[in-house]
């Protein structure tokens, strides 16, 4: 990136300097600090949508993991029912029996 500015302030120099040739150096000047610019652009914006989509995933995780978290309490509570309901049923049969 330095090399780009040193070779826009050549540039300028040569349009300030070069009397013969200003309107060439000036138009390749501006030609490019715009390529510059939109390179600079372009890679900022990938950054921002990396920076996004990480978030995102991040968020998507996290709702996972609570979701996931919920299954399983669920799951023990429900096996514990199940259990317990079993015990009373087998307890319930044995005083029948006595």
């Amino acid at each position: 990136i330095k090399s780009n500015y040193d070779i826009l302030n050549s540039l300028k120099l040569l349009t300030e300097n070069d009397t013969k040739n200003k309107t060439y150096f000036a138009n390749l000047y501006f030609k490019v600090n715009d390529s510059i610019h939109a390179v600079e652009r372009t890679t900022r914006n990938k950054f921002a949508r990396i920076a996004y989509e990480t978030d995102q995933l991040e968020e998507k995780n996290e709702v996972l993991t609570r979701r996931n978290t919920y299954i399983i309490i669920a799951s023990i509570v429900f096996f514990t029912l199940l259990v317990a309901i079993f015990f009373v049923y087998r307890l319930k049969s044995k005083n029948k029996e006595l």
